[in-house]
This record gives structure tokens, C-alpha cells and sequence, in this order.
């Protein structure tokens, strides 16, 4: 329950002193996802001392999987995961971290082709009630303080369609309603519930959904719903669902929610680019029309925040700023990296690439981090909440609770990570001697130690240790470096060094002397591709990838770029529903050659089932080069991903 303190004796008062420090001793909860109004931002105040803060973490529970984000109300942490056989909804104290209650959802939405299963949406809190979606279209609503079900029920495939990863869209309350993009068609899109009942109400729209989450704002003068799907964006009235405007945004595919900008505009993110919305009355209607169209926020999970007139998010896993008045870029970061962010206090919060809780100034001149503390292992893809004096945060396997602390002993500044391990082997050796000298004088340095030299990646062995130098020359503010090189994870983009004074950027591995790698590049955040000064690479569809092969590597001629007269196979993609094992996953058909469905002739049939090998080992360039050797008989070859671990033995059972 909040506490409201108005007037109290003295006496009261410093009986009160002594008491223990409540998590939500502000009053301020994040009882939905997105927060208190649906927009990233907590409406806490002065919760950075600006003398100096820490950040602590006041406990840590295991968790089950799961992407559902953490809603906070009347002193209980709600969130969804796996636990056995069962998606449950569970509620933790706040200042404890002790479970309180579990609710069982339905059965355990499995993991599939890259998704480590459980729930994804996160439930609200009104009124002292729970309400929530399960993977499998589980709709509830249990009590906020014992867990005790008010009503639960299935959506029916006459009145919603089964997302791809399962129901992920997050209820909105609104008044005595609770409004839900259950994807449904003939009407179906969107519907709103009796929050006392969980009867429909009304619903409206034919488009699917997949991320997609409601919220309520004022635009063009009036309250009203905005809901964007996968092709357009409307405007409803919140009581009777009736349609006020509709807009189509041009997106592929939309993340999270509506994010408003002010002035009547709102902002959507999508896949691969943002767009921002304004909506005005045009004769009499309300009327949506774009302002302005970008890609600078794009391949992040991360829903955008906006912060007087500036918005922040991700390209891929670089923290971005853009003005919200044209789109234009005002500056992007490497640090912290991360895939979700909120904004607290006039700071954004972000869980970062290696798992760390960081807090930086929201300010338009640059990226200005004041603390950071260790949380998990790795990234997370469930964003943080905010209440009272903590951070909510979790990933696949933790939950936990971080403190803002005040310390006027810490120095608020950005903590610079310095690799130990940039200067390798012997050519690391002279470039660190040239990091010695003075900055003037460097770059003639620069200059004759690369004198001569092949402009690609340089290789050394000394005894059995072999050492990878990937360099690049030019003018640039960042180069960054991605693949499957040792100590890298498939999605990181890492910084390469760069020597102040030059014109020198570069990145050191130790590796195998027998071993062989394929990595990109991006030079200032754009789009990765193959190094521009090493002449090998593979093609891997729409991508070039550059080859790093040491001396001892063995022969891997499937990896040579084939001539282009050379021909190719074809892919195509389609979704298989399993009704022995109840799920659905996307196989990728690899065609040969000359491949015609028409012509009667029969191909063998290659079944691979581990799918995310194919990129990895460039299964389809090895197949065109052995058909166009005539190796082997042109296959059809089905790449299918199992969707559990267990699959297989439950085949062999059937």
C-alpha cells in the first residue's frame, strides 16, 4: 500500500527517521509496460543525488526464461517466465527480492530459431490487479496481492492469430477496459476486454501483429488509443473502439509501442528504419501525415525514448541521438552498447552489452555516462523498470534489483575500457612503441612501418602462438569488427583501436595457426561488410564476409568467391505447423541449380537440423561449388530447426 504522509507530529516524525528505507518511498510505481505512460520514462524526481551516486545491487533471484520486462506497483515486482512445464506470472518484494506468489499461465512456450522461449509480454498492474497475455494467448487477470485468479481464458483462432514467437503484445488498461492486439482477423486486429470479466468489449482492424503493444495519448486535441500493426497505424476512441484516423507507415514491421514526441506527433520504430507521425485536424478530421522518415535508429530491439525534443535509441547496438523536429543525427556512441533503454531523471539507463546497468546524461552534445555497475553475464533483452529508488532488471536466467546510492565519494565519469590485450605479438610491439612518441610525430611512424606492406590483415606466428593484425587506414571517429574470431560473439561489433595522430585503426587477435575466420568491418556505425583491403571473402547470399586464414589453415576451396558465370542455387522460405509436437518453425529450402518443379525429374533429399550452422558454415556456396564440380548429385536440401532439445527423442518416441 503507498504510503501519504500529510501532516504528522514532530514526535511521529522522528519515530519514522528510524525506519528502514521503502523501495517505493516516492510513490512512483511502473505499473505497465513502457511505464507510467507508456513511453520509456519514469516520472520520478531528483533520484540522482547530484553530489555523487553509486549503483548497488540490492539482491538477485534466479529466474526462468523469458523476455517479459518487470511491472512495479504497491511494493510487488511482476514478471513472467518459464518455470518447468509451466509459463507462470510470479510477484517478488521490492526490497527483498522473495518471491510472494506464482499464478501457473499455460504450458512453457518453447525456444525457437533463436528465441529462448517463455513469455514475452508484460502485464499490468491496476487496481490491485495483475493483468496479462501468455505466449499461447493465455488472457488473466489474478489478484496484485495473493495471485488468486479473477478470470482467465484462451484466445480462440476465431478471434486472434498466433504470432510467429507466440502472443507478445502487452494489455493496456484503459478506464475500465483492457485493450490487447491480439492480431485476429475479420475484425479482430484489436480488442478491448471488460477488465471485471474478461469479455470482449469491442474490437476493430484486420492486420497481424507481432511486437506490437497499444497506448493512450492525447493527439490532435483528443484522448485516444494509438496502435500501430504490421502495415498501418490507427487512432481509436478508448470507450467504443470506433475508428478515428488510420495511417499506413511504410515500416518493416514495427517494434514495441507508439512512442509520443510532442506536438501532437508520435514516433515508430521498425526494423530497419524510424518514422515519426503527426496527426492535426484537416477539415474538421484528424489527419496523420509523416514529418520526417530515418534510418538511424534501426536492427535494435530497443523502443526509443524522447527527452526534450531529442529522441534516443539503438542502430544495431549503438546508442543513438536524433532531433525529433527533422530526424537529424545529433551523435551516436559505441558505449555502453545494449539492446534496451529507458530514461529516468533526465538519464537514460541501458543494460549493456556485457550485462552491466549504466546510467548516462541525456543531453544532445554527447554520450555522458555517470555510473555503471555489473548485473549479469551477458546482454539482456527485456528493458529495465524504475520505482522508488531501484532499478528492475532481468535476462534469460536473473532477476534483480539495483540501488541508487548516494556517495559523494564517486567522481561521475564515463569508465574508459582499456584492452590489455591491444598490443600483440611483434608487430603490436612496434605499434606501441609508436604510441610512445609524441603525437606529431607518429604518423611518419605509421607510415614506414606499413611501407610495403599488403594493405590486408597481417599475419605472424612466434613458436606455436599465432597473432591475426586486422587493420585499417583512413579518416574515420570509429572502425568497429565483427565475426567469428576468437573472443568475439557473433553479433558484437568491436572497436577497433585507433593510434591518436594517424590515420591507424586496428584490432589484435591470438589465434590457432591452423585456423581460419571470417569477419566485417563498419567504419563511423554504418553497415558492416567485407574489409576493403583483404582480397578474400565469401558470399553468403547478400553479404560478403572476409576470410583471416593463418599459414598452417587447410585448403577450404568451398570458401573461394565463384566465377560469376558460375550458376547458383536458390532459397525459399516457408513456416511447417508440427501437429505431433504441437509447434510451428520457418525451414529454408536450399534449390540447386536449374531446379524446376514442373519437370518430373527427382532430386535427393538433404535434411540438415541444425539451421543457425548454415550461415556459419556457408553451406549453400559450398553446395553451388560442388554441383558446379560435379562432385555430387544436385540435392534439394531442407535446413529445419528443432524448436526444443528434446525433439528429436520425442520424434523417435512417436
Amino acid at each position: 500500500m503507498r504510503r501519504h504522509l500529510l501532516i504528522l507530529p514532530a514526535l511521529c516524525l522522528m519515530w519514522l527517521a528510524g525506519l528502514p528505507a521503502d523501495a517505493n518511498a516516492n510513490g512512483i510505481d511502473w505499473p505497465q509496460y513502457r511505464g507510467p505512460e507508456s513511453t520509456g520514462v519514469s516520472t520520478a524526481r531528483q533520484v540522482f543525488p547530484t553530489t555523487g551516486f553509486r549503483l548497488e545491487i540490492a539482491w538477485q533471484q534466479p529466474i526462468g526464461v523469458g523476455y517479459s520486462e518487470v511491472s512495479v506497483a504497491d511494493g510487488r515486482a511482476v514478471t513472467m517466465f518459464a518455470a518447468g512445464e509451466h509459463d507462470v506470472v510470479a510477484a517478488f518484494d521490492v526490497n527483498t527480492g522473495d518471491e510472494l506468489w506464482r499464478h501457473v499461465i499455460g504450458e512453457t512456450y518453447i525456444g525457437h530459431t533463436g528465441s529462448d522461449g517463455g513469455p514475452i509480454s508484460t502485464p499490468a498492474i491496476a487496481d490491485g490487479v495483475v493483468y496479462g497475455l501468455g505466449p499461447h494467448g493465455d488472457l488473466f487477470a489474478v489478484s496484485l496481492e495473493s495471485g488468486k485468479a479473477h478470470w482467465q481464458h484462451r484466445l480462440t483462432e476465431t478471434e486472434s492469430r498466433k504470432p510467429y514467437y507466440g502472443f507478445t503484445s502487452s494489455p493496456l488498461v484503459v478506464d475500465r477496459l483492457l485493450v490487447v492486439q491480439v492480431g485476429g482477423s475479420d475484425g479482430h486486429n484489436i480488442t478491448a476486454f471488460d477488465r471485471a470479466t474478461g469479455e470482449a468489449q469491442w474490437s476493430i482492424g484486420d492486420d497481424s501483429v507481432a511486437y506490437e503493444s497499444p497506448i493512450v495519448t492525447n493527439l490532435a486535441g483528443r484522448r485516444q488509443i494509438v496502435a500501430a500493426s504490421q502495415e498501418r497505424v490507427l487512432g481509436l476512441d478508448p470507450q467504443s473502439g470506433q475508428e478515428l484516423w488510420r495511417a499506413e507507415h511504410g515500416l518493416d514491421g514495427v517494434l514495441g509501442t507508439p512512442t509520443p514526441v510532442g506536438d501532437d506527433g508520435f514516433l515508430l520504430a521498425g526494423n530497419d528504419e524510424v518514422v515519426v507521425l503527426d496527426v492535426r485536424q484537416v477539415d474538421g478530421s484528424p489527419t496523420a501525415t509523416e514529418r520526417w522518415r530515418s534510418s538511424e535508429f534501426k536492427r535494435s530491439f530497443a523502443v526509443p525514448v524522447v527527452h526534450q525534443g531529442y529522441a534516443y535509441g539503438m542502430s544495431r547496438k549503438f546508442l543513438t541521438c536524433l532531433d525529433v523536429r527533422d530526424g537529424s543525427l545529433a551523435w551516436r556512441s559505441r558505449p555502453p552498447g545494449g539492446n534496451v533503454l529507458i530514461m529516468v531523471d533526465n538519464h537514460l539507463a541501458l543494460v549493456g552489452t556485457d550485462g552491466e546497468l549504466v546510467v548516462a546524461k541525456a543531453s544532445p552534445e554527447n554520450y555522458q555516462e555517470v555510473a555503471r555497475v555489473d548485473v549479469f553475464d551477458g546482454d539482456s533483452f527485456s528493458a529495465p523498470s524504475f520505482s522508488g529508488d531501484r532499478f528492475f532488471l532481468r535476462d534469460a536466467s536473473r532477476f534483480a534489483a539495483v540501488r541508487v546510492v548516494k556517495d559523494t565519494t564517486v567522481a561521475n565519469a564515463t569508465r574508459v575500457n582499456e584492452d590489455a590485450g591491444r598490443y600483440l605479438g611483434p608487430l603490436g610491439a612496434a605499434l606501441q612503441k609508436i604510441a610512445r612518441l609524441p603525437v606529431g610525430e607518429r604518423q611518419a611512424q605509421v607510415d614506414a612501418l606499413f611501407a610495403g606492406r599488403d594493405s590486408g590483415p597481417i599475419v605472424e606466428t612466434v613458436g606455436e602462438v599465432g597473432f591475426a593484425h586486422l587493420v585499417y587506414r583512413g579518416t574515420a571517429q570509429d572502425v568497429g569488427v565483427s565475426g567469428n574470431l576468437p573472443g568475439f560473439r557473433w553479433d558484437d561489433n568491436k572497436a577497433m583501436h585507433s593510434l591518436d595522430g594517424t590515420d591507424l585503426f586496428f584490432r589484435s587477435v591470438e589465434m590457432d595457426p591452423k585456423g581460419m575466420w571470417q569477419y566485417q568491418i563498419s567504419v563511423d556505425f554504418g553497415d558492416k561488410g567485407a574489409d576493403p583491403g583483404n582480397p578474400r571473402f565469401v558470399e553468403v547470399r547478400d553479404a560478403r564476409w572476409s576470410v583471416l586464414s593463418l599459414p598452417d589453415a587447410p585448403a577450404k576451396p568451398h570458401l573461394d568467391a565463384l566465377p560469376p558465370e558460375t550458376p547458383r542455387g536458390s532459397t525459399e522460405v516457408f513456416t511447417l505447423n508440427s501437429q505431433h509436437l504441437d509447434n510451428e518453425r520457418e525451414i529454408t529450402v536450399y534449390l540447386p541449380p536449374g531446379y524446376d518443379a514442373t519437370s518430373g525429374r527427382r532430386y535427393p533429399l538433404l535434411v540438415h537440423t541444425w539451421d543457425n550452422l548454415r550461415k556459419l558454415m556457408h553451406i549453400e556456396q559450398a553446395l553451388d561449388h560442388t554441383i558446379a564440380a560435379e562432385d555430387i548429385e544436385s540435392p534439394v536440401v531442407a535446413f529445419i530447426p528443432r524448436v526444443s532439445g528434446r525433439e528429436h527423442g520425442e520424434l523417435a518416441d512417436a
